[in-house]
């Protein structure tokens, strides 16, 4: 729970920054439909990105200290906070990889 804070807050400016980034790139190529709209669900999805590690712990616990790291010497609460931050930042990298690369390559008449 204490890492919960860091996370939420992580979030809110990740998905800050993903909604900037999404809305200035509609306004510029002109799009006029959806466009508060594709802002919104993209900044949910990059601050539901920095959810997924509290959400999923355990698993990503058993993927990082038994996979990645099999004998930690030590590990610290700050070790821990940068590789859920680091998991928050790839699935909001990963948001706007797909939004850039469907964005060019579909129609703009919808979503």
């Amino acid at each position: 729970m204490a890492l919960l804070v860091p996370l939420v807050g992580a979030g809110t400016i990740a998905a800050s920054v993903v909604c900037i980034i999404v809305y200035v790139d509609i306004g510029r190529r002109t799009v006029t439909t959806g466009r508060v709209l594709r802002t919104t669900v993209l900044g949910a999805a990059a601050f539901g990105g920095f959810l997924l590690p509290h959400v999923f712990e355990t698993r990503l616990e058993y993927l990082y200290l038994g996979r990645i790291k099999p004998e930690p010497v030590l590990v610290s609460p700050y070790e821990w906070l940068l590789v859920n931050i680091a998991t928050g930042v790839l699935v909001c990298v990963t948001v706007l990889s797909l939004y850039f690369v469907g964005s060019r390559y579909t129609s703009d008449d919808g979503f």
